[in-house]
C-alpha cells in the first residue's frame, strides 16, 4: 500500500515522464514510447491523482483529458492590443509595402537625436533583413504564463477583449503548461486542425446525420469554443506558436542577455522563435531569414506551390522585419503593424462542369441566373453552384451548360464562374438564354438596364472592369415567388424578426394555403400548425408565442419589412428620422394608413437621402389599395408600432457620415447603427469622400483602403465609443 508521500513522490515522476514524452511525441514528432505505453502512464496518474486529489497540481498532464463543463466563456482583457496584418496579393504590392516602409525608416532615422539611445545600434542603412514564416490558417490564441504555469488562454476577439478559453486549450497537446523557465509571459500563436482530423470528424458527423465541417478553419474554431471541454479533446488540435506578446526579464541588470537558466533574451524576430521553441512550445520550422524581396518572392512561391503538401491548411506567409528594435521604432497604424506584413496565396481556383442554370426570383421580382455545378471542394468548402449575375454576365464570358468552366471562391465571397475552358468543348453544349415568362407565374418579364451592377473587386478575385448591365424583372406583382421571398423579408432578422419562421417554413405555410399574404400570418394558430410536417406541440406553442410577441414593432422596421423596391434599412431610418415635421406626426398604424398616401414624391425627396426612384416607388406602393388593406388588417389583429421621438438637441455627430467594415466583435452591427442614428449621425453602405467616419473591425477589406486613400478618419470599436461619449 502506498503512502501518501510515496504517492506525491511518484505523482512528480509520472508527470515528468508523461509531459517528457508529450513533448518528443506532439512538438518534436518523435515519439519515444508507443500509444498503449503512454497511456498506461496517463491512467496510473489519473488513479493516483482521484485517491489524493489534493495533490494534483493545475499542470498536471492529467488536466488535458477534458471533462468540464463551462456555463460560458468569459470577456478578458488583454495586456497588450492583438493586431492584425495587412494584407498584400502580388509582388507589386510587395514592393510597395517595403517602399513604404524604408520610407518610414528613413523619416525615424532622420528625426532620431543622441538622446534616442534605443536605435543606436540600429543597423543604419537603407536594407533590412525581413522573417519570412508560413501564414497557418487557423484560430489566433493569447496564452499568458505567470512564474512559467499557464494561467491563462483567450482569443484575439476584437484586439482588445477576447474569450476565456484556458479549459480547451488545455486539452491541446502541444502546448505547454509549464515553460522550460519560471518567467512572465505572454504568447501569441495559431490553433489548427490537421486536414486528416477533419476528415475523420467529418466522417463521424456522417455517420450521425450531422452537418459537416467545411474547412479546418471553422471546424478548430468552433472546437475552441466547445462549453464542453471533452468534445475539445477529442478533436486532436494543434498549435504553432509564433511571436512574444510581453515578456518579463527576471533581472535588474539591463546588460544581462539570458534568463536564470541560460536562454537567451531576443533580439531578432528569428530569435523569438528559438526562444519559443527552447521554452517549450511547438514553433513552425519553415521560417526564412530573406534579406531582400526577391527571396521572400522565391520563399512565396516555393510555399505556394507546396502549400497543399503539408497536413494543415496554409493561406499565405507572413513577412516580419526582423529586428525588434526596428519593429519598436517603426510602430502600428490604426489597425496593424508597419513592420509587417501578410502576402496571401491566390484565392483557390478549381474546374467543373455546369450541369444546369435555372433562375432565382428574388422579392423585388429580379431573375438571376445561377450555374448548377458537378459539387467541387474550393477554398475549404464543397461547392456545387454558382452565381452568374445577369445574363450580359453569361455572354461576356460564353457560358453554356455542360461547359467546363473555372470556379473561384475567396473568403466569404460567393463562388463565381471567371471563365469558360472551351478547349473541352464536345459540340453538344446548350446555349442559355433568360427566360422571356417568369418560370414561376408565367408573368411578363422585363428587362431594366441598372448601371454598374458588377464592380471591380480586390485584385485576388476579379480584375474585370466595371460595365453598364441590365438584369430581367418578372412585372407581376402577384408572382409567387415574389410573394415568397416578400414574405421571407417580411420576417427577417432585421424585420418582424418572427424566430423559428424560416424560408422552408414560410413556403410551406405558402404550399398548404394558411398564408398568401404578409398580414396572415398574424392570423395563426397553433391548431393551424400542428398538423404540418416539422411541428410538434411544442414547436407550433413556440412559432405562435414567436409571432405574438412580434406584433409590436419599430416604425423603422416596419417600413423596411414591406419589401418597398430601393427602400432599405438606411432609408427606412431616414424616413423615420423625418417624423415630427409638418405631417409626418406618426404614433400608429393607423396614421400610416391615413397620412402616408398623401405624401407626394416631391415631399419624399424633401427627406435627405431620397432620391428619385425611391420616392416613386414609396408612393406607387401607399397608393395600393391592396397595400394599404394588408396594414389594416395587420392592425385589426394587434400590430402596434413604436416611434422613438426625435430629439431635436445636437450631437457631436450630428450631419456625420459614418460607414462600418469588419467584424466588430461583442456588438452587433445593427447595435453600432443604432448607436450613430441615436447619437444624430448617419450611415452609408459606400466609401465616398463625403464620408466622415470609417469604423473598421476585424477584416475590414476594400472599404479601409479606399477609407485611407481619401483621408478619411479611421476608427476602431473604442475610438466610436470615446465619440459617443
Amino acid at each position: 500500500m502506498m503512502t501518501k508521500k510515496e504517492a506525491e513522490k511518484r505523482i512528480k515522476k509520472l508527470s515528468k515522464e508523461i509531459d517528457r514524452h508529450r513533448y518528443l511525441y506532439h512538438v518534436l514528432d518523435d515519439p519515444g514510447i508507443s500509444d498503449e505505453v503512454y497511456d498506461s502512464l496517463m491512467q496510473e496518474l489519473v488513479e493516483l491523482e482521484k485517491k489524493y486529489p489534493e495533490l494534483r497540481s493545475s499542470t498536471s498532464p492529467s488536466q488535458r483529458i477534458g471533462g468540464e463543463v463551462l456555463d460560458k466563456f468569459e470577456k478578458v482583457r488583454h495586456r497588450n492590443r492583438q493586431w492584425s496584418f495587412d494584407d498584400v496579393f502580388d509582388f507589386e504590392g510587395l514592393k510597395k509595402w517595403e517602399e513604404k516602409t524604408l520610407r518610414l525608416w528613413r523619416k525615424r532615422q532622420a528625426t532620431s537625436d543622441k538622446r534616442e539611445k534605443s536605435l543606436s545600434h540600429v543597423p543604419g542603412n537603407l536594407s533590412l533583413e525581413y522573417c519570412c514564416e508560413l501564414k497557418i490558417d487557423g484560430l489566433k490564441i493569447v496564452l499568458t504564463y505567470e512564474k512559467g504555469k499557464l494561467v491563462r488562454a483567450a482569443t484575439r476577439g476584437d484586439g482588445i477583449v477576447g474569450e476565456n478559453v484556458t479549459a480547451n486549450i488545455k486539452t491541446i497537446r502541444s502546448i505547454p503548461l509549464e515553460l522550460n523557465e519560471e518567467i512572465d509571459l505572454t504568447a501569441v500563436g495559431e490553433i489548427w486542425l490537421g486536414k486528416k482530423e477533419l476528415e475523420r470528424i467529418n466522417k463521424e458527423r456522417r455517420k450521425k446525420g450531422e452537418p459537416e465541417f467545411a474547412n479546418t478553419r471553422n471546424a478548430a474554431a468552433g472546437s475552441i469554443r466547445q462549453l464542453d471541454t471533452r468534445i475539445a479533446a477529442s478533436r486532436n488540435l494543434d498549435s504553432f506558436i509564433y511571436d512574444i506578446d510581453y515578456l518579463e526579464r527576471k533581472t535588474q541588470n539591463a546588460k544581462r542577455k539570458t534568463f536564470e537558466k541560460g536562454l537567451s533574451i531576443p533580439e531578432s524576430q528569428i530569435g523569438e522563435l528559438h526562444l519559443l521553441k527552447n521554452l517549450g512550445f511547438k514553433v513552425n520550422r519553415h521560417y526564412k531569414l530573406c534579406n531582400n524581396v526577391e527571396e521572400i518572392e522565391e520563399y512565396y512561391k516555393y510555399w505556394a506551390g507546396k502549400r497543399d503538401k503539408e497536413g494543415y491548411e496554409i493561406d499565405g506567409i507572413v513577412i516580419k522585419i526582423n529586428s525588434i528594435k526596428i519593429q519598436e521604432a517603426l510602430g502600428y497604424t490604426g489597425k496593424s503593424p508597419r513592420w509587417g506584413i501578410a502576402y496571401k496565396f491566390p484565392a483557390e481556383r478549381t474546374t467543373t462542369r455546369i450541369e444546369d442554370i435555372n433562375v432565382q426570383i428574388g422579392r423585388t421580382g429580379a431573375l438571376t441566373p445561377v450555374a448548377h455545378l458537378k459539387p467541387v471542394r474550393v477554398a475549404g468548402s464543397l461547392v456545387s453552384r454558382a452565381t452568374l449575375h445577369n445574363e450580359d454576365e453569361i455572354k461576356r464570358l460564353d457560358i453554356r451548360i455542360g461547359d467546363t468552366v473555372v470556379i473561384q471562391k475567396a473568403g466569404d465571397v460567393i463562388p463565381e464562374v471567371v471563365k469558360v475552358v472551351k478547349n473541352l468543348r464536345v459540340g453538344n453544349e446548350k446555349k442559355f438564354r433568360m427566360p422571356k415568362k417568369c418560370p414561376i407565374c408565367g408573368g411578363e418579364v422585363k428587362r431594366e438596364k441598372i448601371g454598374d451592377l458588377r464592380k471591380k473587386r480586390n485584385s485576388q478575385i476579379s480584375n474585370l472592369n466595371s460595365q453598364l448591365s441590365s438584369a430581367h424583372y418578372c412585372v407581376n406583382p402577384k408572382c409567387f415567388a415574389i410573394e415568397i421571398q416578400k414574405m421571407i423579408h417580411f420576417v427577417s432578422k432585421k424585420g418582424f424578426n418572427i424566430d423559428g419562421l424560416g424560408e422552408k417554413i414560410v413556403e410551406q405555410l405558402v404550399q398548404e394555403g394558411l398564408i398568401s399574404n404578409i398580414a396572415d400570418i398574424f392570423e395563426l394558430e397553433k391548431g393551424d400548425l400542428e398538423p404540418l410536417e416539422r411541428f410538434a406541440e411544442k414547436s407550433a406553442d413556440n412559432l405562435v408565442k414567436s409571432i405574438e410577441e412580434s406584433k409590436k414593432v419599430s416604425l423603422q422596421k416596419l417600413i423596411f419589412s414591406l419589401g418597398i423596391r430601393y427602400i432599405g434599412e438606411e432609408t427606412s431610418f431616414l424616413i423615420v428620422n423625418a417624423i415630427g415635421k409638418e405631417i409626418y406626426k406618426i404614433k400608429n398604424l393607423k396614421d400610416v394608413i391615413r397620412e402616408f398616401p398623401k405624401i407626394t414624391e416631391e415631399k419624399w425627396e424633401e427627406i435627405d437621402g431620397i432620391g428619385g426612384k425611391a420616392a416613386e416607388s414609396l408612393v406607387k406602393w401607399f397608393s395600393s389599395e391592396e397595400n394599404l388593406n394588408l396594414l389594416r388588417k395587420m392592425d385589426d389583429l394587434g400590430v402596434k408600432i413604436t416611434v422613438e421621438e426625435r430629439k431635436e438637441k445636437s450631437s457631436q455627430l450630428e450631419g456625420k457620415t459614418f460607414v462600418i467594415t469588419g467584424t466588430l466583435p461583442n456588438f452587433t452591427r445593427d447595435e453600432i447603427k443604432d448607436m450613430i442614428r441615436k447619437a444624430g449621425g448617419k450611415i452609408s453602405s459606400s466609401v465616398s469622400r463625403n464620408t466622415d467616419y470609417l469604423i473598421a473591425g476585424e477584416d475590414p477589406g476594400s472599404k479601409y483602403d479606399k477609407a485611407k486613400d481619401f483621408g478619411i478618419e479611421i476608427l476602431n470599436k473604442n475610438d466610436f465609443l470615446k465619440l459617443l461619449q
